[in-house]
């Protein structure tokens, strides 16, 4: 069936079911928008919920809403706070319009209206239902293949009706220049507008983009300003890259298969934008642990009707709880049997690490001998904990490995205990990091002393070729920025060794005779001959 034909036949099915088209339009609303995180860790965002007749809901109280922060729920800190206003709100909205040539397809054979008249009709339904108050504000913006800005912002009705009647369908259809081409795309111009009053793109479309959008930087351009996006889609079903944009600005995506449906899918978004009960909805965010933590993920969940609004923010710098530890511990070489002692410091930079308790795994040749503070404890900012652990080698040199658990919170650390010699190790990164490109990235080795040079390498293959990083690095550590985006591996490698133990006990009962001792070409191996009487253990 041609695309011609099956939008004649939607829009016959269509006329049948008139009334429950318009219906299905004037739903709940339920939107999140404006997110604040300058106040961090106490966030605030406005919020609108409207019940089928477009009113607010009455009595709302913090038990009406679900509220997950980057994964973590913060139900008990949610609070609410709601005002009515005297007269209608300011708001800044940018109406695009896909004017590609698809519009021009016949939809409504009776009435010999194209998809075009549809969208034509239910954008002035929009522009008439707005009450421009104060500095409220529309614009309009056509797009095909690119972007043009037909009408640029302004509160006379008639220009704006004048501007739609005047487009005309031609041309492709791409949505990234409607969303960000500097003086045409919706967001470049919102960010011209008030910050202190909302701001709204209303993103139509009837096909498919000739190239994939950049729905990434879209998120957050429209985030950075916080803009709600509402997408609609005509005679075609919800494009997924619309619907992800709009669902994570708090906006909403619809699907119109008849001139009515649209029609009341633009009269809901003008009541959602004019309601005159203005709402912040309050909670206290986690820290986050890492870099990628401050890019963040908002689910709020409205009870009453079980609306979800997925959306997204860019917390602080301070979001992040650092920590002041060191990357690794290393006790050196000690005799077997011999102790050392190595005091671990562990300084919060940003937020109170409360520290419940602190372990060894394993625990087989270290032992923590004190913590200052007495543990529980909350470590303010600023301030030390102090951990006296203890290293003890085995019988023989050998390398010995543990880890120091902090069991704290946001952050607790792990750090690496290391004593003994033997094989180089690397520690950090250990897989499945991910790093930004604006990033350094520390690489941590143990197994050997921190004197000893070793050399690094990267693969960007999997392994298969390596490349020179550093050589005749020294001192447990090094800071490296990688050349380029991608996957790496890191391998660290160090000239062999060679160490001593001794076989006791030295002498047995009788007497002892040795004839002969050899040494391996390598030196790794001593090789004696001879006799003594005794059991013989190798230490």
């Amino acid at each position: 069936m041609t695309r011609r034909r099956e939008a004649m036949w939607r829009a016959l099915f269509g006329l049948l079911v008139l009334s429950s088209g318009a219906l299905t339009a004037l739903a709940q609303s339920f939107a999140v928008y404006g997110i604040d995180p300058s106040n961090f860790p106490n966030l605030r965002a406005n919020f609108v919920a409207l019940d089928v007749t477009g009113q607010p809901y009455p009595n709302l109280t913090a038990a009406d809403f679900r509220v997950v922060d980057n994964g973590v729920s913060v139900d008990p800190t949610v609070s609410i706070r709601c005002t009515t206003l005297t007269g209608d709100p300011e708001f800044s909205a940018v109406l695009v319009l896909d004017r590609s040539g698809s519009m021009n397809d016949t939809v409504d054979p009776v009435a010999h209206e194209t998809r075009w008249d549809w969208v034509k009709y239910a954008a002035k339904t929009f522009v008439n239902a707005v009450n421009f108050v104060g500095r409220t504000a529309i614009a309009v913006v056509a797009f095909d293949a690119d972007a043009q800005l037909i009408v640029p912002f302004t509160n006379r009705r008639a220009d704006l009706l004048t501007g739609i009647d005047t487009l005309v369908a031609r041309g492709g259809t791409r949505y990234d220049p409607a969303f960000l081409k500097p003086g045409a795309g919706a967001l470049p111009l919102l960010a011209t507008r008030p910050p202190d009053i909302r701001r709204f793109v209303i993103f139509l479309t009837d096909g498919q983009p000739n190239v994939p959008p950049q729905t990434d930087t879209i998120l957050n351009r429209a985030r950075t300003i916080g803009a709600i996006v509402y997408a609609i889609t005509v005679n075609m079903p919800m494009h997924p890259e619309l619907d992800r944009i709009a669902r994570n600005t708090g906006g909403k995506a619809f699907v119109a298969n008849t001139k009515q449906e649209l029609e009341g899918i633009y009269r809901q978004i003008a009541l959602e934008a004019q309601s005159r009960q203005v709402c912040e909805l309050l909670w206290t965010a986690p820290y986050g642990c890492v870099e990628q933590s401050r890019y963040r993920t908002l689910e709020v969940t409205f009870v009453r009707t079980s609306a979800r609004v997925q959306t997204g923010y860019i917390a602080p710098d301070n979001s992040v709880a650092r920590i002041q530890a060191p990357g690794l511990v290393y006790f050196g070489n000690p005799d077997p049997g011999a102790r050392v002692q190595q005091d671990v410091v562990i300084r919060p930079l940003v937020a109170p690490l409360n520290v419940q308790a602190v372990d060894i795994r394993p625990s087989l040749y270290y032992r923590i001998l004190g913590i200052t503070p007495a543990l529980p404890a909350v470590i303010a900012p600023g301030q030390d904990m102090r951990i006296t652990v203890e290293f003890q080698q085995g019988a023989a040199r050998a390398y010995r490995q543990a880890t120091l658990v902090i069991d704290g919170q946001p952050c607790g650390p792990q750090i690496p205990l290391v004593g003994g010699p033997g094989r180089v190790i690397l520690l950090q990164p250990n897989g499945g990091d991910t790093i930004s490109v604006c990033d350094t990235v520390q690489i941590l080795w143990a197994g050997v002393e921190p004197t000893q040079p070793v050399d690094l390498a990267y693969s960007t293959d999997e392994g298969r070729t390596w490349r020179s990083l550093a050589s005749g690095v020294r001192g447990l550590s090094y800071s490296w920025v990688p050349p380029a985006p991608g996957r790496y591996r890191i391998r660290v490698s160090a000239p062999s060794q060679t160490f001593w133990a001794w076989a006791f006990p030295v002498g047995g009962r009788g007497n002892d005779r040795v004839s002969s001792v050899g040494v391996s070409p390598d030196g790794s191996c001593v090789y004696v001959v001879g006799s003594f009487e005794d059991t013989l253990r190798w230490g």
